[in-house]
């Protein structure tokens, strides 16, 4: 008897994570298509983010936790994709509601020379209006300010990933294109027995 609950409650853990898995790449309260609320943030080096100043620009948002890996590493690539774009009309946005981990975040960026604007969501308004589901997430908006997509988590092809999304909310992709490139991996292993 002992044996079957926990088999029963060892079912019930994994079709849960399945599920939060299926909708990791959405929001709960804006979907594809939709307007992205307006925000203005105070930045960790005291000047004010307005979202109303990037109109006619993809936006994308990297929501970063502290002191957690995946969130640093979105936080590292994120900035390199958005450099490598630097003739395109994209701006790259950090954000963290973590406001006690100032000192975290001043000295995590300044090792990893990290330039891209962390704005702080001190009352998680930013976070509510989007319905953030896990850290990091990663929230594409296309020049209209409509959700174009989003990336939670970060893993082995987030680099890649970020990149397709992003030329996608140019315009420079179609969703076909988009499916396709996504589909084609890169692997960072190059030696021959992979």
């Amino acid at each position: 008897m002992k044996l079957q609950h926990c088999r029963s409650l060892l079912l019930l853990v994994v079709t849960g994570l399945s599920a939060a898995a299926a909708l990791a790449d959405d929001l709960r309260n804006i979907k594809r298509g939709e307007p992205v609320p307006p925000c203005t943030l105070s930045a960790i080096d005291g000047t004010s983010i307005d979202s109303g100043q990037f109109k006619d620009s993809v936006v994308v948002y990297v929501c970063l936790s502290a002191e957690q890996r995946r969130s640093e590493m979105a936080a590292m690539e994120s900035q390199g994709v958005i450099q490598a774009l630097a003739n395109e009309p994209v701006r790259l946005i950090h954000v963290t509601a973590d406001i006690t981990q100032k000192a975290y975040f001043e000295k995590f960026r300044q090792d990893r020379t990290i330039t891209t604007p962390l704005a702080l969501d001190a009352q998680r308004t930013f976070y509510s209006k989007l319905g953030l589901i896990v850290f990091p997430t990663t929230v594409i908006v296309n020049k209209e300010g409509k959700l174009d997509s989003v990336i939670s988590l970060h893993n082995s092809d987030y680099r890649h990933a970020l990149d397709a999304h992003v030329q996608h909310a140019l315009g420079k992709l179609t969703d076909a294109q988009l499916d396709e490139k996504l589909a084609a991996r890169p692997t960072d292993n190059a030696s021959p027995r992979n």
